[in-house]
């Protein structure tokens, strides 16, 4: 079986990176594509991958990436538009400029991705892969933002499988639940913003864990896959009791200067 070519958004930390080293460990010639950090160098390096550095939402940094996959690689066989960030804050609080580089990223970042890939993968009859979120479906207070952003992913999934049947591309829409992650904790410029209470571990799957089941779900070209049991259990008690769900949502998880957060991000 020859190599699998993967490209992967966002791969410079969490989600991203551990799919980077998962597939480089099967022997995968992975290309990343994020901000330009030593996080990004430092995961290029781990999994012996191509970076192209810059913001997932300017098509000339994905049709670069696209370019290397055609000439170098001869094609892509797995597209992971992974990447994103969590705008946290009051609705009252953010700006429109805020809310712009939220969907900015999470949404056109996307959309930029599958326009300029879909080629390659009709040619090798591959898999594109959307990471989306449980903040889609249910929306916690402080992160209103964010939530429309995920929440326009799903029309994006089911759409393409519709545009996408015959032709042998698979899409899979990936719902993680709480994930070992620092998308909580970087603004849009991958910056670490200070004051926010983290995920408790007890409650968060490792990333690693995480990674494997996301892996799994694409090589089995499955429609969606929710990733963690609070997730699925989130879901289903939203559809049939969201009163009860609904004081849990309500909690702020965010405690800090609303406002420098809501700006900054």
């Amino acid at each position: 079986m020859a190599s699998e070519r993967v490209l992967i958004t966002g791969a410079s930390s969490g989600i991203g990176a551990a799919l980077a080293h998962q597939y480089a460990q099967r022997g995968a010639k992975v290309i990343l594509v994020a901000r330009p950090s030593e996080r990004l160098q430092s995961v290029t390096t781990a999994v012996h991958g191509i970076a192209f550095p810059g913001d997932v939402a300017d098509p000339v940094v994905i049709a670069n990436a696209v370019t290397y996959a055609q000439d170098t690689l001869e094609g892509l066989d797995v597209v992971i538009a992974n990447a994103g960030y969590a705008l946290r804050g009051d609705l009252s609080d953010l700006t429109m400029a805020d809310i712009r580089r939220q969907f900015e990223t999470n949404v056109f970042g996307v959309l930029t991705t599958i326009q300029a890939t879909l080629p390659l993968l009709r040619a090798t009859r591959g898999r594109l892969v959307i990471i989306g979120s449980v903040a889609g479906s249910v929306t916690t207070r402080g992160a209103i933002a964010y939530a429309m952003s995920k929440a326009a992913l799903r029309p994006v999934a089911e759409g393409l499988r519709l545009e996408l049947a015959g032709s042998g591309v698979s899409v899979t829409l990936i719902t993680p639940g709480l994930i070992v992650s620092d998308i909580d904790h970087r603004d849009h410029m991958g910056a670490l913003i200070p004051g926010l209470t983290p995920t408790p571990s007890r409650w968060a799957m490792p990333t690693s864990d995480a990674a494997r089941k996301i892996v799994r779900a694409i090589d089995r070209r499955r429609t969606e896959a929710v990733i963690t049991w609070h997730a699925w259990f989130l879901l289903l008690a939203w559809h049939w009791c969201p009163c009860l769900v609904r004081p849990f949502l309500a909690h702020d998880r965010s405690r800090h200067d609303r406002s420098r957060h809501g700006r900054g991000t």
